[in-house]
């Protein structure tokens, strides 16, 4: 029986395989007919990844920041700013995205994702009391971003 249940799955997700592939053809022959198109009524079977599934809504950006113990905070990377960009290469990756883009809240990443990288950027700034990271709501109008000075989803932390 368990052998079985295993076919059944195997071939169930080649179906899923299948279907996606058709259904993401971009020949207009294939998207015109629509030959799976039967299949979205009764299952979901997309490609979508979840870092692409909120085009719309609040966009927020990324500003990571350290205190050196005077209260005022240095701005030590922005997403999007050429200026501040420590770690950028890290940071403006698609794969990391994920652990901080709010789209219903904040991931479940969101939290050890800040905790990592406040104490990467603690570790290399020693002149550095407190780091946090914050998200600024922004509004994005043909791909240029506009600032709200909003903030939110602040975590701080200091040493210890």
């Amino acid at each position: 029986m368990v052998r079985a249940w295993a076919q059944i799955r195997a071939g169930a997700i080649a179906v899923a395989l299948v279907a996606g592939a058709i259904d993401g053809c971009p020949a207009d022959a294939v998207r015109g007919s629509r030959p799976v198109a039967w299949i979205e009524q009764h299952l979901r079977v997309t490609e979508w990844w979840a870092i692409y599934q909120h085009p719309g809504g609040m966009h927020y950006r990324m500003w990571i920041e350290g205190d050196a113990g005077d209260g005022t905070w240095r701005l030590l990377y922005r997403a999007g700013d050429g200026e501040h960009v420590e770690d950028a290469d890290l940071l403006d990756s698609a794969r990391v995205w994920g652990a901080y883009t709010p789209s219903a809240g904040t991931p479940p990443q969101y939290n050890p994702f800040c905790a990592w990288i406040i104490a990467r950027m603690l570790a290399r700034h020693p002149e550095l009391a407190r780091v946090r990271v914050r998200l600024e709501q922004v509004e994005l109008d043909h791909g240029e971003m506009i600032p709200s000075g909003t903030f939110e989803y602040a975590i701080a932390r200091g040493r210890r």
